[in-house]
């Protein structure tokens, strides 16, 4: 098929896939004729109610909460942030209304049967249009005479780095640490509300429900630092040391500081706990209302905000930027998990309590095109660091950090051979090379992975960096003396085996034709952990568990709704 015909046969099915979706959206918002809880509060419920649903399983299996039990509620989280946002951008008047009732089993089935497969057709024509060649590009296969068929990718690989993740086999002394902070901010909670008791005592419902409303008007200063606590673990993650960060458009401050976004989000933590609680309380005893949804008034949130130390400009000012942006159609719950009605702020649960600040804060930045001050010596800084403490504790192990160079009179491409190399590892035992350049590529990963920017990115990097740094490194041997401070004589190592490594906050791809690699900090750092033995670490083990990494690509076979022809030809 010529590439022109190509085009215009994918640009005519993705028109038609848009049209389509288009046409099934407007005729479901007809139905709700304006009003806010079947528009807004409905779709929200669902997803709390499939959160509480997943939890629910993994702990009845012996999991904890961040397990691939909650990982199954994702799509659900990206198909109905899609949804909310799409009726918010359809200005349309929206009605509020006080209906509070939960959704039966019929009607939420129903709903997420509905809003999966409506985002899944809308994500597919999104894909057919993309007409580069990657590996995320949906293939035209030929079926009979001037017949063809839509095959999409999955691509797959050997780890699932969100679970190494999410288990903390990547630091496990470091999950334990933040278990413990996990546990101990849950605890607190648990002393005051005690479920259990109900069963000897069920008349303490009621002095439970006071408890709780109490700590909505009145912050717990205990519990609230606390919560505190919880965020900051996360936050030190994007940052060791401050954070800050500007709108360069309208030259407003996002964030103050990390101690103040830290206050902030725990007041969210925190009203979400409670929620939650009460929650627990209706399920378990069938007294009071089963809440799914955090709603406040702003004024209350502003008076909360007084009670921690929070300036009303501020608040105003995280509330914008946490929320739901009908001009910014990238983003999740995770990033942006905020609605603002009128004069209310709503959020489930869910997206506070299970979410990943160090990713969502960077993310969302990028979405909203906020800048981070001193960027490369907070936030990209942060990933140096992290490798750093995860390989200072071998003997065996030589390292170096944010290395500067610069050769007179030499080029590389035709331009001044200069540069720095963000890390650098050798292993003395094995005579292991690793060459480390660092990336939090915030474009490459927008709810999903976005392979068509990660495959320009390898391709930069490696041509652009890597490359440059193993032309520095061998056309002179004394520059690896010189990189390692002269703590070895590298002239005397003989062969050294190296590695130039790509390694991001979270993507992981592997270009199995040029052998080239990236892969995430939380890969890399349990590699280091699952090949080490005594205090040393077997580099060569790493290596070769790198180089055997592949992206597997499978095509699955989808068919459209209806027959497409241009001219002569028939996509089915």
């Amino acid at each position: 098929m010529e590439r022109q015909q190509e085009y215009e046969l994918r640009k005519k099915i993705a028109d038609a896939i848009q049209n389509d979706v288009d046409r099934v959206f407007s005729e479901k918002l007809q139905l709700f004729n304006h009003d806010f809880y079947y528009e807004i509060l409905f779709p929200l419920i669902v997803l709390e109610m499939n959160y509480k649903m997943k939890s629910e399983e993994s702990l009845a299996a012996g999991l904890g909460d961040s397990n691939e039990y909650l990982i199954l509620v994702n799509p659900l989280r990206e198909a109905i942030y899609w949804y909310i946002h799409r009726v918010l951008i359809s200005d349309r008047k929206i009605l509020f209304s006080k209906k509070r009732y939960v959704p039966s089993l019929g009607e939420e089935y129903s709903f997420v049967e509905y809003v999966l497969q409506l985002h899944d057709e809308f994500k597919r024509g999104e894909q057919i249009r993309e007409i580069r060649d990657c590996a995320s590009k949906v293939m035209i296969k030929p079926e009979d005479d001037n017949t063809y068929g839509f095959y999409f990718p999955v691509i797959s690989e050997k780890y699932h780095k969100e679970l190494l993740y999410y288990y903390g086999l990547d630091d496990t002394l470091n999950f334990e640490v933040e278990k413990e902070i996990f546990v101990e901010c849950e605890k607190y909670l648990h002393d005051k509300i005690n479920v259990k008791e109900l069963i000897k005592h069920p008349q303490k419902i009621y002095i439970f429900y006071n408890i709780l409303n109490r700590m909505a008007n009145v912050i717990d200063t205990k519990y609230f630092e606390l919560c505190k606590k919880r965020v900051m673990s996360d936050l030190n993650k994007i940052s060791s040391s401050s954070l800050r960060s500007l709108d360069d458009n309208t030259n407003k401050v996002i964030i103050g500081s990390k101690d103040e976004l830290a206050t902030f989000l725990a007041l969210l933590y925190y009203l979400s706990r409670l929620c939650m609680q009460k929650y627990m309380l209706a399920s378990s005893t069938m007294v009071g209302e089963l809440e799914y949804v955090c709603q406040y008034d702003l004024v209350k949130i502003l008076a909360l905000g007084r009670q921690i130390g929070i300036s009303r400009d501020s608040v105003m000012s995280y509330i914008d930027y946490f929320s739901m942006d009908v001009n910014v159609t990238s983003g999740n719950f995770t990033e942006f998990p905020l609605l603002k009605f009128k004069n209310k702020i709503i959020w489930i649960p869910s997206s506070i309590v299970l979410n990943d600040f160090q990713f969502s804060i960077v993310n969302g930045h990028y979405y909203k095109g906020i800048r981070f001050e001193n960027k490369d010596e907070t936030v990209s800084q942060s990933i140096i660091d992290y490798i750093v403490n995860h390989v200072n504790k071998y003997s065996n192990i030589l390292y170096n950090t944010n290395y500067v160079y610069s050769v007179p009179n030499e080029t590389f491409k035709g331009k001044p051979l200069n540069s720095d190399i963000d890390v650098a590892i050798y292993d003395k035992i094995g005579k292991k090379l690793l060459i480390i350049e660092c990336k939090w590529k915030e474009n490459v990963y927008q709810n999903r992975e976005n392979y068509i920017r990660i495959e320009d990115a390898l391709k930069k990097i490696y041509d652009n960096q890597l490359e440059k740094h193993q032309t520095y490194l061998e056309r002179d041997i004394n520059r690896l003396n010189e990189l390692f401070d002269n703590q070895i004589d590298f002239t005397r190592e003989g062969d050294v085996d190296t590695l130039y490594l790509f390694v991001d906050k979270r993507i992981q791809y592997h270009d199995n034709g040029t052998n080239r690699h990236a892969i995430s900090i939380f890969m890399l750092a349990y590699l280091f952990e699952n090949n080490s033995s005594k205090r040393q670490l077997i580099l060569s083990d790493v290596f070769s568990e790198i180089r055997e990494m592949t992206s597997r690509v499978r095509y699955e076979r989808i068919k459209l709704k209806e027959p497409v022809h241009l001219g002569e030809i028939t996509v089915i």
